[in-house]
């Protein structure tokens, strides 16, 4: 569960004048709409970004990585639990 919380909280960016946010630890791939245009950029290390009340502009995006690797771990979760529960007590 705690693996969950830090996946989901890495695939939103967010900026504008009044919040930014973005988080990602390891590789982030990020798409989105900054200022009118598409953006794309990439990152390698942990990283973070959190503002209130700055000059920051319009956008918003999403980490394309921790979505893959959230599915991953969901599909992992699932296929294990789904394997215990097949197996015979005892």
């Amino acid at each position: 569960m705690p693996l969950m919380i830090a996946l989901i909280l890495q695939i939103p960016w967010i900026s504008s004048p009044f919040l930014t946010f973005s988080f990602s630890a390891g590789l982030r791939i990020t798409i989105g709409i900054v200022g009118g245009s598409v953006s794309a950029s990439y990152r390698f290390g942990s990283d973070w970004q959190f503002f209130l009340l700055a000059d920051r502009p319009w956008g918003v995006g999403i980490n394309v990585s921790a979505i893959i690797v959230l599915i991953l771990l969901l599909s992992c979760s699932r296929t294990h639990n789904a394997a215990q529960a097949a197996a015979p007590i005892g």
